[in-house]
């Protein structure tokens, strides 16, 4: 009874405060129907279409009236003029969001859509401009609506024309469009991620629009406590939310603040710059809220408006037709719609508006608020009210769209037809709160709706007047209907006849038998009718059978069919013909048909060969056959077949045209016209008189559909001017027309001439090799390097530039630049074109981003660099040429250009002297006579060679590379000998009337250098010269090509002679293809060589002496003047063993005996097998160089004095003569007849004469130290300072303390230069700390030296630090468990990470695949830097660039490493706090930050990426080394060890870990820990100083520049101070009381200004690591610790300890 009476009362309470609340509003709010307590008007509404019932209240209470949603009250605004006057005329007090209960629920007021005040403003406006800085309103959005547009027709097409439910792919094309926008990336449709996102929205959508939430909404306590479709929503959201977050955090971790890429990338930056306000809006929640309902609402609105007008289209198919018509007319089947395209299509314009107003997707909008209390048509709305707005009652009025309810594109069309706008389509809304993608969504309505309709015929699977299309709901939004629709490909929807248009032209297509047969076999008269103008116009440019007509191909026809009879069509001779071919066929094929075999077997059998006759008794073999030729469909579309008539294309005809219109005439290519200018005269008023006007670039489609404007060569007006120019400018930067550019090409003509000798002499094609030289030159230029011949990405450059020109020079490219509108009907024809400039496009842009990453502002490297920094100082031009894409192609332009044309004159020229060898001749005996055989051709040498360079001059006039030049047009409008030629006309200038001019040239079809001298054979200039053009278009690359051409070719005459296959005679010099350029025929030649002969090793010239009779007169005969020692090679081979030999030997001495000299000659097989061997395996193929001692005369060659002599051993060891079959293992070759041995005079595997092998075997003595002990030697010779000669550069020798410490102490500043160390520049480690010099040192270790301090570097912090990796280094040796074990690799791990948590942060685990690889690296660096190799590397850097060796692994080693740097540098870049640097790469990017503007910065990505290597390979090696050769040394002395421990367990024990502070306790500690470093001597000689200026220093004057070697052996190792210093002796860093005693002399850091920087770090580091590991183990040797060698493996840069294993036994 007590619960009824409260739930009484409290029920009482309700409706009293529902009554007083709605009483108090009606006072202030318009009127309305009466509202029930709690339920308000929600009995008089229609959930299911609310729209509808607002309306019917409208016509009783008027256009502003209130409803009640719940307890809720909401003014309606009903109709166009009260809904304009609220959004429009008061927009500002209106534009409140009204805040359902569910959205309440889900955007918590964040966002676009349901955000309100400041909140709401701000969002807004960061949205718009945002979303407009990435290109909406712009073009460039609406290229990627194209795009989309593109990809979903494709999709489309997928479907091949089944029923299918288009929901999901309409949705998919907008969702990308608005995806590229937030999250910079579109999806692919089958991705699921995005299914499921769009699944979630499609889902939403449907929900939000359903009675329950418009019930959810007027009731918000049904959200919380009851189920039901609501809580879908939620979860859906949860789950957006979810992928939005994770999106977010991805665009985290990559975020560049200056480069977003997307909406999340703005709003993050936007949130960085807000961070500090403690009121900003710029939050994750916001960020999430915003992209959501951006993705929702670019997504849902677009689709579900596409999906029904789809619907409508449908349902009316005469809309469909007349759209589909308008479609035809204005853009045409092949052409992508554009928005342009809009403004010419009133009737589809009209269909899209017709389609949007009357699906009416929103009907009453969403909720609007007023912001302040507001008078509104003499009501007062209280602040906060929600205003619910009907459009609806905007766009279904029926005063300003008659019949309203149906669908008529006529309610937006004039009488004219034309497209009118209304006031009253507010399909988005109005004033402050419309769409903010209103002006996207319009274009993507058109573009996709368009696009469809362009490509396909809509068609219904039920009859269209059986549609409907009534929404399924009303609530939120209008849905349409599921329906089922076919997009059928308008090729097949239109039956056996109908028509398409090229462009403008109308074309009818027949398709089926039945319309093909009537029309071509039927009709005859028909194939004058149904080809278009385009195709006649191709079929103009052919002859033959196949194209031509009337009495041309009447009389070829029939002369063909006469002749194929002749030569036995159908006779027996031509059946003999194909039976041989079906037996070659035969061998090929492996497989046939069963059945085929089956009837072959049954009617021939295996031998007889099939006739014709055979074919009536083989029914199946003919069905297959024709079958065959059914299936492969080989020419789809038939061949065209109308010509009307003959012309020949371009330069064949215009000579013959010059002749009747005189030298200025026009043609026309197609429908376009062409000036033709004919003769030197014109072509010289044109591009020099009047260069500028003439100075635009031609039409030529086909390139300008892949350059597009850009570059250099195809570029026009401003972009052309400043690209030009820049480029000239740059490449006269890189040493275009100066001495610099000459040396690379020097340099590349020798490595042509390399690959050229690889050839051996045998037939080759020269077109790559040729090739492969300019396009270096140019690389160089461009790409900073060039590449090496066998590079697999060079191989591909040069394939697709190669194959570019030849598709450019056929026909039917020149077809395509007539009628470009074949280009869109027939994109297969230039696929490969455009795929290629593709490939070459990709790999510049692959190469720019590379160059990007390691961008040097102030020190560009290379071309591209250029533009990269030009870029960036325009990146505020709006207008700037600078961009991403001009680079690309003007970087193409410059590489095919400056490759292809020096390559194909290069190859059209050595034909032409092949052609005409008294040519050749002539320029060889020039060379001779001005070069020599052995100095490298210069371009001083040109103007003594007046021949060649007429030769030269010569070649380029008659191979007439570009006959008509690449075309020009006229920038304005021109008079031109009184004739007026518009601007824009296309100028085709003949070179060939100009190159060929008879005037000028004498019998110009004869190839004459003669055409270049004058009487008395001296070289004169022509001004018909015009091979690279003239005027303002002439060639960039003009100087670089003449002086390539020039030293090409003087370069490979002066070393070769030309041979060719063929009699010159019938060398036929004819281009293969003439069209954009003449490009030669192909053909093959050798080069030949006498037994004498030059070649070059670097910029070594090398006498090779071939064949027995140069060899034995040079070594034996001239024995004296051939005995000096040129430089060294040494080349192993192995051998192999005849079993007979193991006969002879039992024979002759038995198991037991071991066996003598005297035994040989018991022993000829033996003997003859141990020669035959050494014969065979030919050792050393070329001996060890000889060098002539004096200017000697040899064979009527005069070689100088020091020369190097290469005597090819192989030419005799594998004479035939004297060894019959030398390819073949045989020791009868030293055997006669009886099997005795004999002696051969061709027998010289040893050399012979004055430097035969002496047999010698040199030790140096004790440990190896060869460096040390010659150092000694010639101290002892020369004193303490002295000179000596690395190849040809000096070095000042420091010996000894006192010279050591006065060069680096007390005179450090000067000495404080780093020398020259030629393997560190070839790594490109040349910044950085160790191998700097100058400011960039003195920068670089000054901040290097503050962070290490700052992180702890002598301080507690770092002490932890190394404390910590002690007890991990601890732990890893227990898990030896005691076994042998090689410690290099853990002993390089603890100093490893202790530099890596001050580099990187972090630690390494020992395991981590990175850090392993890391540490294999630097030990293999370390090795090879210690080998004998590198130092002579180091002394002839020659050798670096042209010899093989361990040095490129160093190279290629310290590349990987820096690009290891690199990666981690982005990465902290990506998360870099300025105010928390975590580490040493974070210090140096806020110093790089921090300098930005210093023009001369040292703080550069370069520089981090060299320091960092540096640091963290010196901080690793040297110490690792240090502990390694410590242990060793340990385990050879074990009374060391002994002691040491037992110091280590009086003063720490065995459980506190040791500290620094314990060192002053440990003397003898100490004291082994200093004799480990002197004992090792790990860096013998230093790394090299260098004087900084002129000094006087001990009397002498060091220049500056000059390397100073200092020996620090010396001075470990100086017996006064360490008696007997090649003893390991800890007493020597003891006193007489046992105490640590220190020492001047210990420099195993090196001294002065240029000593180690992480010294410190390092003594800590030896002290902690050796007294932890022997506080915890016993050292054990698996071998007895006398016979243990600590003799380093190599002792070059570095003592490397030998390789060792022990057993650490825990103690």
């Amino acid at each position: 009874m007590d619960l009824a009476v409260v739930l009484v009362l409290c029920l009482s309470c309700l409706l009293l405060l529902s009554l007083w609340k709605q009483s108090s509003g009606k006072g202030k709010l318009p009127p309305g129907p009466t509202p029930l307590p709690i339920l308000g008007n929600i009995l008089q509404l229609d959930v299911k279409n609310i729209g509808k019932s607002l309306s019917n209240l409208s016509n009783t209470y008027g256009p502003v009236f209130t409803v009640y949603f719940g307890l809720r009250p909401a003014v309606v605004l009903h109709g166009y003029e009260a809904v304009k006057e609220a959004l429009i005329d008061q927009g500002e007090e209106f534009s409140g969001r009204g805040n359902p209960p569910m959205s309440q629920r889900v955007n918590k007021g964040y966002g676009i859509i349901f955000s309100n005040g400041k909140r709401w403003k701000e969002t807004r406006r960061f949205c718009l401009m945002t979303l407009r800085n990435f290109g909406m309103g712009k073009r460039s959005i609406e290229n990627r609506v194209q795009e989309e547009a593109r990809c979903l027709v494709e999709e489309l097409r997928k479907t091949n024309g089944s029923p299918c439910d288009p929901t999901f792919l309409l949705g998919c094309a907008p969702c990308n469009v608005i995806c590229s926008i937030i999250f910079q990336n579109r999806f692919d449709y089958t991705d699921q991620n995005f299914r499921n996102l769009l699944e979630k929205f499609n889902e939403n959508l449907r929900i939000v629009s359903s009675p329950w939430i418009q019930i959810c909404n007027s009731f918000p306590i049904l959200i919380d406590y009851f189920p039901g479709s609501h809580n879908k929503v939620f979860k859906n959201f949860a789950y957006v939310r979810s992928y939005v977050l994770e999106k977010v955090k991805e665009h985290q971790a990559t975020l560049d603040i200056n480069n977003p890429r997307d909406f999340i990338d703005c709003f993050l930056i936007k949130m960085e710059q807000e961070k500090h306000n403690q009121e900003m809006e710029f939050t994750f929640e916001n960020l999430i809220a915003c992209v959501f309902d951006l993705f929702g609402a670019g997504t849902q609105t677009t689709s579900t408006t596409l999906r029904y007008g789809l619907l409508l289209l449908l349902k009316h198919p005469e809309v469909t037709a007349k759209v589909q018509e308008e479609i035809d007319r204005v853009i045409g089947r092949h052409r992508s719609p554009c928005m342009q395209d809009r403004s010419h299509m009133p009737y589809m314009d009209a269909v899209v508006h017709e389609i949007q107003r009357y699906i009416d997707l929103v009907p009453t909008n969403l909720p609007h608020a007023v912001t302040r209390d507001v008078k509104f048509r003499n009501y007062l709305i209280p602040k906060g009210t929600t205003i619910v707005t009907s459009l609806s009652s905007v766009l279904h009025d029926d005063k300003e769209f008659p019949n309203p309810e149906v669908f008529d594109p006529a309610h937006f069309l004039d009488e004219s037809g034309n497209f009118k706008k209304s006031d009253y389509f507010m399909a988005f809304s109005a004033g402050k709160r419309n769409c903010v993608g209103e002006g996207l969504a319009r274009m993507e309505l058109f573009l996709f709706l368009t696009t469809i309709l362009q490509k396909f015929t809509l068609e219904s699977v039920v009859d269209p007047k059986d549609l409907d299309t009534a929404p399924v709901s009303s609530g939120f939004g209008h849905v349409p209907p599921p329906y089922q629709i076919r997009f059928t490909p308008l090729s097949e929807a239109y039956g056996p006849v109908f028509t398409v248009y090229f462009g403008m032209k109308p074309t009818v297509v027949l398709y089926g038998y039945e319309a093909v047969k009537e029309t071509l076999i039927w009709e005859k008269s028909f194939l004058e009718e149904a080809v278009s103008h385009c195709l006649k116009e191709l079929a103009k440019a052919m002859v033959g059978i196949l194209f031509s007509n009337e009495r041309r191909w009447k009389e070829t026809r029939c002369f063909s069919l006469m002749t194929l009879w002749n030569f036995g069509m159908e006779k027996r001779s031509i059946e003999d013909r194909v039976q041989e071919e079906a037996r070659c066929l035969v061998e090929e094929l492996q497989k046939t048909n069963a059945k085929v075999q089956e009837e072959t077997d049954h009617v021939l059998g295996r031998h007889q060969s099939p006739c014709m006759e055979d074919r009536s008794l083989m029914p199946y073999m003919d069905v297959v056959v024709h079958g065959i030729q059914r299936y492969v469909d080989l020419v789809p579309s038939s061949l065209p077949h109308v010509m009307t008539r003959d012309i020949k294309f371009r330069n064949y005809l215009i000579p013959k045209l010059s002749k009747v219109y005189g030298p200025v005439f026009t043609v026309y290519f197609g429908m376009k016209p062409t000036v033709v200018l004919h003769g030197y005269e014109a072509v010289k008023e044109a591009l020099i008189d009047l260069g500028e006007e003439f100075s635009g670039r031609g039409s030529f489609p086909v390139i300008q559909r892949t350059v597009k404007g850009y570059g250099i060569v195809f570029s026009n007006g401003k972009t052309w001017k400043e690209t030009r120019r820049f480029s000239l400018m740059t490449l006269r930067n890189f040493g275009m027309g100066k001495r610099s550019i000459e040396d690379r090409v020097q340099e590349e003509a020798r490595c042509l001439v390399e690959e050229l000798r690889k050839t051996n002499g045998l037939p080759c094609d020269p077109t790559f090799i040729l090739g492969c030289a300019p396009c270096n030159v140019i690389c160089s230029i461009i790409f900073q390097n060039r590449f090496d011949y066998k590079d697999q990405s060079f191989l591909n450059l040069m394939k697709t530039v190669n194959e570019n020109i030849k598709i450019l020079g056929s026909p039917w490219m020149q077809v395509l630049n007539i009628f470009p509108v074949l280009l869109d009907f027939f994109p297969w024809s230039y696929k490969k074109f455009s795929t290629n400039i593709a490939y070459v496009k990709n790999y510049v842009l692959e190469k720019t981003r590379e160059h990007q990453a390691s961008l040097d502002i102030n020190n560009p490297r290379d071309f591209i660099d250029c533009f990269l920094i030009k870029m960036e100082q325009e990146k505020h031009n709006h207008q700037s040429e600078y961009t991403f894409e001009n680079l690309t192609i003007a970087v193409s332009d410059l590489f095919g250009a400056g490759t292809e044309t020096t390559s194909t004159t290069l190859r059209y020229g050595l034909l032409l002297l092949l052609k005409h060898p008294e040519v050749t001749a002539k320029i060889q005996e020039e060379i001779d006579h001005v070069i020599g055989r052995h100095r490298s051709p210069c371009m001083q040498d040109r103007t003594r060679m007046p021949y060649m360079d007429a030769v030269v001059h010569e070649i380029q006039r008659y191979i007439d590379l570009a006959p008509t030049s690449v075309p020009h047009a006229v920038n304005c409008d021109v008079k031109f000998r009184n004739y007026l030629i518009p601007k824009g006309t296309d100028i085709l200038t003949s070179l060939t009337s100009v190159l060929y001019d008879d005037k000028e040239f004498p019998n110009p079809e004869v190839f004459d250098p003669g055409h270049f001298l004058d009487e008395n054979g001296n070289f004169r200039k022509s001004d018909y010269f015009m091979a690279f053009s003239a005027g303002k278009r002439v060639c960039v690359g003009e100087g670089l090509a003449r002086m390539e051409l020039f030293l090409f070719l003087t370069t490979i005459l002066q070393k070769f002679t030309l041979k060719s296959l063929v009699d010159p005679k019938d060398i036929d010099t004819t281009p293969a293809v003439t069209g954009i350029a003449n490009v030669p025929p192909p053909y093959q030649l050798s080069e030949a060589y006498s037994p004498v002969f030059t070649v070059y090793f670097g910029m070594k010239p090398m006498v090779v002496l071939h064949g027995y009779e140069a060899v034995k007169e040079a070594l034996i005969d001239v024995g004296e003047e051939f005995s000096g020692r040129g430089s060294f090679r040494v080349l192993e081979r192995t051998t192999k063993i005849d079993a007979k030999v193991q006969g002879e030997i039992d024979r002759v001495i038995g198991r037991h005996r071991s066996p003598c000299m005297q035994d040989r000659s018991h022993m000829p097989y033996t003997d003859a097998v141990i020669h035959e061997i050494q014969r065979y395996i030919d050792l050393i193929p070329t001996s060890l160089p000889h060098a002539v001692t004096h200017d000697i005369k040899f064979r009527n060659y005069l070689i100088p004095k020091g020369t190097n002599i290469l005597t090819s051993l192989t030419s005799v060891l594998h004479d035939g003569k004297e060894f019959p079959n030398p390819e073949v293992f045989d020791p009868g070759h030293f055997l006669d007849e009886s099997g005795n041995f004999r002696k051969s005079d061709y027998f010289m595997a040893f050399s012979t004469a004055f430097r035969y092998d002496l047999g010698l075997k040199v030790n140096d003595g004790h440990e190896n130290r060869t460096f040390l002990k010659k150092d000694i030697v010639l101290s002892k010779v020369y004193g303490p300072v002295f000179t000596v000669y690395f190849g040809m550069k000096p070095i000042v020798v420091l010996h000894g303390y006192e010279a050591v410490k006065e060069a680096l102490i007390d005179l450090g500043e000067e000495f404080s230069g780093r020398g020259t160390f030629p393997l560190a520049e070839r790594a490109n480690v040349t910044n950085g700390i160790l191998f700097s010099n100058g400011k960039t040192w003195k920068e670089m270790r000054r901040f290097s030296l503050m962070t290490l301090r700052n992180f702890g570097m002598g301080k507690r912090s770092i002490e932890d630090r190394v404390q910590e990796e002690a007890r991990c280094l601890v732990e890893e040796l227990r898990k030896t468990n005691g076994l042998p074990c090689d410690p290099t690799f853990i002993l390089g791990c603890a100093p490893c990470n202790v530099i890596c948590s001050i580099i990187f942060q972090n630690r390494f685990d020992y395991k981590d695949p990175i850090f392993l690889d890391i540490m294999e690296k630097l030990n293999e660096i370390l090795r090879i830097l210690s080998s004998p190799w590198v130092q002579v590397c180091n002394s002839f850097p020659a050798l670096i660039d042209y010899l093989p060796g361990s040095h490129n692994k160093i190279i290629k080693n310290a590349a990987d490493l820096k690009s290891y740097v690199l990666k981690k540098a982005m990465e902290h870049k990506a998360s870099l706090d300025i105010n928390n640097p975590r580490d040493y790469i974070d210090c140096f990017l806020i110093k790089m930050e921090q300098e930005k503007q210093n023009q001369q910065l040292e703080f550069t990505l370069e520089n981090l990426t060299t320091t960092v290597f540096d640091l963290f390979g010196a901080g690793t090696e040297t110490t690792s080394t240090t502990l390694r050769y410590g242990l060793l040394l340990l385990l050879k002395h074990p009374e060391v060890t002994a002691k040491v421990q037992e110091e280590i367990d009086h003063v720490i024990g065995r459980h506190r870990s040791p500290c620094m502070q314990d060192r002053s306790h440990m003397p003898y500690t100490d004291a082994v820990v200093h004799e480990i470093q002197r004992y090792i001597d790990l860096v013998p000689s230093s790394l090299p100083h260098m004087v900084t200026h002129d000094i006087e220093f001990r009397n002498y004057i060091i220049p500056k520049g000059t390397g100073v070697l200092v020996s620090l052996s010396s001075v470990l190792y100086d017996d006064k101070v360490f008696p007997n210093p090649e003893m390991f002796d800890p007493g020597h860093f003891l006193d007489e009381s046992g105490n640590f005693k220190k020492s001047d002399y210990f420099m195993p850091f090196s001294a002065g200004k240029r000593i180690c920087a992480g010294e410190g770090l390092a003594r800590m580091e030896v002290f902690l690591f050796l007294t932890s590991i022997l506080q915890k183990f016993t050292l054990k040797s698996v071998v007895d610790p006398k016979d243990i060698d600590t003799t380093p493996t190599a002792n070059g840069f570095a003592s490397v300890p030998p390789p060792y294993k022990l057993c650490f036994i825990p103690l």
